[in-house]
């Protein structure tokens, strides 16, 4: 009923005229250019609470323009799966969260595994978590209506291991499909992240990796499989801030019989060398400019992303830099000619961003 080359617009009505030429494909990964809800800020935040249907999550972003032109670049788009799940209530005839109870859920026996809806009593349900100053507090309250088909599953660690048994042995989609959904192509095989259609091809200590993960408001997952080694990783954390993709590498270490990854030994810095790497520099990040700043207190030296807090970092020798939080981060500068740095680049989990001071 439903082909990948087939635009939303064919399915779909009342949409913006800009939306109705992108393809299922591109929604699937993230190369649609229509604009994320989840991105746009103060506007969505002060209605966190607020129960929305489908179509008023669409009018958070209606009268933005397009990201960039469809197919021509990858940006991680809630929009997009939210429109992906009224597809599906469209061909269905019933709600996304009843279609994946009668076509997954039940037939692969993942009786833990459904749409947490915010009304519902889930027996067991954990209470998410956020940082405040030197303790905790709850995590603010998200109507899962927002979420949608884009990201309102509660699941177990239990459950999610028969899954990736069954997806990733050929009990869930063809073998066909499964390669697309594992096989990045065109501007998505070009992002940081190599994504196919819902899954992100990556390497760990040699291994391939299949994976995915987030993060909603007091919570954070990753989960992964190593196809050569039948290997199944799935981390549930109940604090947003939890580092579950650093943790899953190290335990995918530790599981095929690689070395640990460690923080080398930091390697002194004079507080008059700061000045070399001190200033801005801007990455392109999901094909969205990112300012990463350096600054220097005279005695630390911290990086930091837009729109996150700065970390202080570890100086390694050879213009590169890590942090204590994460020993994948590698921040390494390139130095110009008068001895100070011309542009830099971040490795994180696999990925590799780059950018000009």
């Amino acid at each position: 009923r439903v082909r990948l080359e087939d635009t939303i617009g064919a399915h779909l009505d009342s949409l913006p005229l800009t939306w109705r030429g992108v393809t299922v494909q591109q929604l699937l990964d993230h190369t649609s250019g229509i604009p994320s809800y989840t991105d746009i800020g103060e506007s969505w935040v002060r209605r966190w609470g607020e129960a929305m249907t489908p179509r008023q999550i669409l009018a958070l972003v209606a009268d933005r323009p397009m990201d960039f032109a469809p197919g021509t670049a990858w940006r991680y788009n809630n929009t997009g799966y939210t429109l992906l799940g009224m597809l599906i209530e469209k061909h269905t005839g019933k709600p996304w969260g009843d279609d994946f109870n009668a076509r997954f859920a039940e037939p692969l026996g993942l009786g833990n595994t459904l749409n947490c809806r915010s009304a519902l009593i889930i027996p067991h349900r954990v209470r998410g978590y956020e940082r405040f100053n030197n303790g905790w507090i709850n995590a603010a309250n998200l109507s899962m209506t927002q979420p949608y088909s884009a990201g309102a599953l509660c699941s177990t660690i239990g459950d999610l291991t028969r899954w990736n048994q069954a997806l990733h042995q050929g009990r869930v989609v063809s073998a066909e499909s499964y390669r697309m959904m594992t096989t990045p192509i065109g501007a998505a095989a070009r992002a940081p992240l190599r994504y196919g259609m819902g899954l992100i091809r990556d390497t760990v200590a040699g291994h391939q990796m299949i994976t995915h993960g987030g993060n909603i408001n007091g919570f954070a997952s990753a989960n992964a499989w190593l196809p050569d080694a039948k290997l199944s990783v799935t981390i549930l954390a109940n604090s947003g801030r939890a580092r579950v993709e650093a943790l899953l590498r190290q335990l995918i270490r530790a599981a095929v019989g690689a070395p640990l990854q460690t923080v080398p030994t930091a390697v002194p810095l004079a507080a008059d060398m700061h000045q070399q790497y001190v200033g801005e520099y801007d990455l392109i990040i999901n094909g969205q400019p990112r300012r990463f700043t350096i600054a220097s207190s005279g005695t630390v030296i911290t990086g930091q992303l837009a729109g996150q807090q700065p970390n202080p970092m570890i100086h390694f020798g050879n213009h590169t830099f890590g942090v204590s939080f994460d020993p994948s981060v590698r921040v390494i500068f390139e130095i110009g000619s008068d001895g100070k740095a011309t542009s830099m680049r971040l490795l994180q989990g696999g990925a590799e961003l780059r950018g000009n001071r």
